[in-house]
């Protein structure tokens, strides 16, 4: 995936990331104010960051911009709509910078195996990065949409997949805000291990009101 201009006539630049000036090439959030007079806000939550930062977008995030700036969301499944987003966050279970999320877990590895970081460090990563996505949801969110995805392959340790789910699910939960996921391509709302879909490479055609109940599922309402 390429770094993508903004589209500048729906953003206003720079965007806001958090955090800056890092050892390693990490984002934890992104904020992005859309060029309209609408106040709510609403956060995805996908797998890593590929390129966008507060300059330079790239095509899941631009797809993203394009979708809730040129409609009224559909709330496909309970005939609701969202007419009033004016600024989209941007979250991830993993804050490493990678264009290709099949070499995230090699990023991981070669970062551990240098010993640049043991095990309580590379702790203190992935918490670091559930911390900001608590502050988010709980102070600068009016909806959720849950976007990661499943792993392409299992290129990536499921142990840690899921730790971060499971996490971030649990903060979602409690914060009572509204939750959907993604319909893209007018496909099923759940892939078939009953995970949300990524929307990279697929038009985003509305959303699905969802919970997530006592066992970690996400079940459509």
């Amino acid at each position: 995936m390429p770094p993508r201009d903004y589209p500048i006539s729906k953003v206003t630049l720079p965007a806001e990331v958090h955090p800056v000036n890092t050892t390693y090439r990490i984002r934890e959030s992104i904020k992005i104010t859309l060029n309209n007079n609408y106040s709510s806000r609403i956060t995805f939550i996908m797998m890593n960051p590929a390129f966008a930062n507060d300059n330079q977008s790239d095509d899941t995030v631009n797809g993203i911009i394009n979708f809730i700036f040129n409609n009224s969301i559909q709330i496909v499944n309970t005939n609701e709509n969202i007419d009033d987003v004016g600024f989209l966050n941007v979250v991830n279970l993993f804050s490493i910078y990678n264009r290709d999320s099949r070499e995230l877990w090699d990023d991981l590895l070669k970062i551990r195996s240098n010993n640049q970081l043991r095990e309580e460090e590379f702790k203190t990563l992935l918490d670091n990065n559930i911390n900001t996505i608590n502050k988010i949801i709980n102070n600068h969110s009016d909806y959720i949409v849950l976007a990661w995805g499943l792993p392409n392959d299992i290129y990536i340790s499921l142990a840690l997949y899921y730790r971060q789910i499971f996490e971030i699910q649990k903060i979602v939960k409690h914060s009572g805000l509204p939750i959907f996921v993604p319909q893209t391509n007018k496909r099923p709302y759940l892939s078939k291990r009953e995970t949300p879909f990524h929307p990279n490479k697929k038009r985003l055609t509305g959303l699905v009101k969802v919970e997530i109940n006592n066992l970690n599922e996400i079940i459509p309402l």
